[in-house]
């Protein structure tokens, strides 16, 4: 994973790399790791699979482990999520992401549930932020449809609203290239 991080800073010469998954040691491991190679780190949580509750659980430690991150000197944005109507539990109808990923082929049904969907997961945002704030010091947003954006409010950037992981621009202003790796 190392050399992979080195060839991400010094062959596709970006700065920052979003780092996904859903097992919060490797997680957290892979990050330090993009540290060490001088890269930003972008903490990305993605679960398939837990229901609201062990979402926020899981959220929440996500945010302790990039604060210490944070702490020990780099450059750190946390991610509260990516998709989570779609792999949570809950928010959408459906037992499991495969019969979630089958609402789509039934448009009625896909028009009647997003609303809904939508309401959960602002709603589900609004409680975690301001909690992942107590633990995290440093910018907060969420992913969707391969655009980041901030969450407002104690701290939110909006210089990345609507932009494109590829696109966002770093506190200072400048432009972060980024890549994605998943653990």
């Amino acid at each position: 994973m190392r050399r992979d991080l080195r060839v991400i800073r010094d062959e596709l010469h970006c700065d920052a790399v979003r780092i996904t998954g859903g097992v919060q040691d490797r997680l957290e491991l892979t990050a330090r790791f993009a540290v060490e190679a001088g890269l930003e780190v972008w903490y990305s949580p993605f679960t398939d699979g837990l229901d609201r509750d062990g979402l926020m659980a899981f959220v929440l430690d996500g945010a302790e482990r990039a604060e210490r991150l944070r702490q020990i000197g780099a450059s750190v944005v946390y991610l509260t999520g990516s998709e989570i109507a779609m792999v949570t539990d809950g928010f959408l109808p459906g037992r499991d992401l495969a019969e979630r990923m089958a609402l789509f082929t039934e448009l009625m049904r896909i028009r009647e549930a997003v609303p809904a969907a939508r309401a959960a997961v602002r709603d589900f945002l609004a409680e975690a932020v301001p909690t992942v704030r107590e633990r995290f010091a440093g910018p907060v947003g969420y992913r969707v449809a391969g655009q980041c954006s901030a969450l407002q409010g104690g701290g939110g950037d909006p210089r990345w609203e609507g932009a494109k992981p590829e696109q966002c621009s770093k506190p200072d202003g400048s432009a972060a290239r980024c890549t994605d790796v998943r653990h």
